[in-house]
């Protein structure tokens, strides 16, 4: 009798293990699916059973009630950086950014207006009838490097003198529609500003053109409170918040892997040893951000990038300011940029 050839065997194991492959597949497919009808079953039991007591959300309405007299906040604005008559080009900033006196305005303009509308829309449910603006250096570009004496689109007289009735008028305007009872503006001097190749200790705010912009200013607008202090720092007690106002430019970012952030809280840390702040408000490093540690609040800046920033690799950020609400019971609560452009 002829034996079974070698090759049926072979293939009948081969279709025995896919017949047990696909019978172990179903297997799955019915467990999953006897699973999933149990949960739904289950499901259907929990609402037979709640039919009575569940309930659909009730529609969400705006609360118009004006708000309680204890609920107080202050707005507190950060105003620096504007490098007034600097020369700033596409070609310069590959794209990113360009920078003349008509720029300038355009942009104080959008700042001064998007302030009020900040106002505005954070007004709901407090009361905000103080402002507080820290109006932190920088205000113009100056000549303190040999190559702005040749490309500053003015001298710093005139450009401090232009600048100033641009914030005049920009200061009226809260003045006006920011409907506060109480505006103050803090001053402080960068070190753009000044007069001399470097930088004083002594006297420095003397010997900036800044403390004639920030004098002329307050002559012009006495309804608004002006703090002009020759100190580098200004201190300003906002409910129980000690606030610390200053440039920015007393320490150096030293190149670390940390950026700037290291510096800063060594920096604030060494400070707090003379007068505790619970918050301190610079300009200076053309970067606005809001600590998550809560210590800092810096600013952006008007100009925006230019070729040194482009040049040192540093982020080219888009011109912005701080808005920051500063509520009497809850602490520091909003921040917002305050677009520009």
């Amino acid at each position: 009798m002829a034996k079974k050839s070698t090759g049926d065997g072979v293939e009948h194991r081969r279709r025995l293990r896919e017949y047990q492959k696909t019978n172990k597949e179903l297997r799955e497919d019915l467990n999953s699916a006897n699973a999933e009808l149990k949960l739904v079953s289950e499901m259907n039991k929990y609402y037979e059973s709640n039919a009575n007591t569940l309930r659909t959300m009730k529609a969400i309405k705006v609360d118009r009630t004006k708000p309680k007299k204890e609920e107080q906040g202050t707005v507190i604005s950060l105003l620096s950086d504007i490098h007034a008559e600097s020369k700033i080009t596409l070609e310069q900033t590959n794209g990113f950014n360009k920078f003349n006196p008509g720029i300038c305005e355009q942009r104080l303009e959008h700042y001064f207006k998007n302030f009020i509308t900040l106002v505005k829309l954070t007004r709901r449910g407090i009361t905000l009838d103080n402002c507080v603006i820290g109006l932190l250096g920088d205000i113009i570009h100056g000549f303190i490097h040999e190559e702005y004496l040749r490309t500053n689109y003015m001298t710093p007289v005139q450009a401090s003198i232009w600048i100033t009735d641009i914030l005049v008028e920009g200061f009226k305007f809260i003045l006006e529609h920011g409907k506060f009872r109480n505006i103050t503006v803090i001053c402080k001097i960068g070190n753009h500003s000044r007069t001399t190749n470097k930088i004083y200790s002594d006297e420095e705010a003397l010997h900036s053109y800044e403390w004639a912009i920030y004098n002329a200013l307050a002559k012009a607008i006495p309804e608004i409170k002006w703090v002009i202090s020759e100190s580098y720092f200004t201190y300003l007690k906002v409910y129980d918040k000690m606030l610390r106002f200053h440039h920015g430019h007393a320490f150096r970012y030293m190149g670390g892997i940390g950026g700037i952030y290291i510096p800063l809280m060594r920096f604030i840390a060494k400070v707090n040893r003379q007068i505790k702040a619970d918050m301190d408000f610079i300009g200076h490093w053309h970067t606005r951000d809001a600590l998550s540690s809560g210590a800092c609040i810096m600013n952006g800046s008007i100009c925006g990038a230019n070729p040194y920033s482009i040049r040192l690799g540093f982020p080219a950020e888009e011109p912005t300011q701080q808005f920051q609400i500063l509520d009497s019971n809850r602490g520091f609560t909003i921040n917002a940029p305050i677009v520009l452009e």
